[in-house]
């Protein structure tokens, strides 16, 4: 879908590509999301408690790094 925004001329919020671009966008980080927030579950069974614990802060941080809201796109 990031190809699709560079090889057609897209506006947006008023086609139905920039919709379906939007959607796979936001389906791709709930899923990244999920995948890492399964990985802190696996250190709970794996490691136990004090892995998750560790884990969980380093998950903590990395999804504080990461979270920006979006640069020049009106809500």
């Amino acid at each position: 879908m990031t190809h699709a925004g560079f090889m057609f001329p897209v506006t947006p919020k008023t086609t139905k590509v920039d919709r379906i671009m939007r959607k796979s966008e936001n389906s791709q980080w709930l899923g990244l999301r999920c995948l890492y927030v399964s990985g802190g579950l696996l250190t709970w069974i794996i490691g136990g408690p004090r892995i998750y614990l560790g884990a969980s802060m380093l998950l903590t941080l990395f999804f504080y790094r990461i979270d920006k809201g979006p640069e020049g796109i009106d809500d």
